[in-house]
């Protein structure tokens, strides 16, 4: 991987574009640019960045984690070395193995952004432009399609100047009900701008209904970013006290 980021600067977009062509995916290569700078950014630059010894945070030594994930890129392809112990030493077979979990994961990511991230957009800024008549307060939006939408609406409201703006997103969820979620403070973070209210979370379904008085609220999470109800107008009821119990 020692060269993955040299390789890419000069062969990237004629990697991407081939990648985009064996998958048989729909692209405007017009838009090669901001798929190429999002790749670099997602996975090469961290491929870089561990091959030269550079810590993810300023001040790694002196944060604990809570707890710890060996399940990441890097250690995937940690796995495939032959172990020091092992009688068995066949680098080159090894090699082979993790030249197999990298183009997984970098197709992984090609065709994620391009069937799954990018057409997201248009849905979230539909939302965004049309959140006062779905929501007197300006500070609820509805997802006409459930998508990837929290980065999103991080950059749509720094380009329309909301930033902090949106407290909930509603969108349907699969068994044909509609999701509640709150909005990080931050991209990434679990902590979030306003809750769901305090004393739904984590009931049991049939105190749920009492305590809140929506017959087919269906859940409220113990944490309070999400929750869901069967209903449009249940999940809007579940907004409006949610908003009114931290305001």
């Amino acid at each position: 991987m020692s060269s993955a980021g040299l390789i890419y600067k000069y062969y990237g977009k004629e990697v991407l574009l081939n990648v985009i062509k064996s998958l048989n995916l729909s692209f405007d290569e017009s838009n090669i640019g901001g798929l190429y700078d999002r790749i670099y950014e997602d996975f090469i630059k961290m491929i870089d960045a561990r091959d030269n010894g550079i810590n993810q945070y300023e001040n790694l030594d002196e944060l604990v984690p809570r707890f710890h994930d060996n399940t990441s890129f890097n250690n995937q392809i940690g796995r495939l070395n032959p172990m020091w112990n092992s009688e068995i030493n066949d680098p080159s077979g090894q090699f082979k193995l993790g030249l197999g979990v990298a183009e997984h994961e970098f197709t992984s990511q090609v065709k994620f952004l391009v069937e799954g991230f990018f057409p997201a957009y248009s849905i979230v800024k539909e939302a965004m432009i049309e959140r006062e008549k779905f929501h007197s307060s300006g500070e609820v939006i509805y997802l006409k399609k459930s998508c990837p939408w929290k980065e999103h609406l991080f950059n749509l409201e720094e380009e329309m100047k909301l930033a902090g703006k949106i407290k909930f997103v509603l969108f349907g969820d699969q068994d044909q009900g509609y999701r509640v979620q709150t909005v990080g403070v931050k991209l990434g973070s679990f902590s979030f701008r306003l809750g769901i209210k305090k004393e739904w979370r984590g009931l049991k379904v049939d105190d749920l209904k009492k305590i809140s008085n929506i017959d087919d609220i269906v859940f409220v999470h113990n944490n309070g970013f999400i929750g869901g109800a069967k209903s449009l107008e249940s999940a809007i009821k579940m907004v409006n006290e949610s908003l009114k119990d931290n305001n």
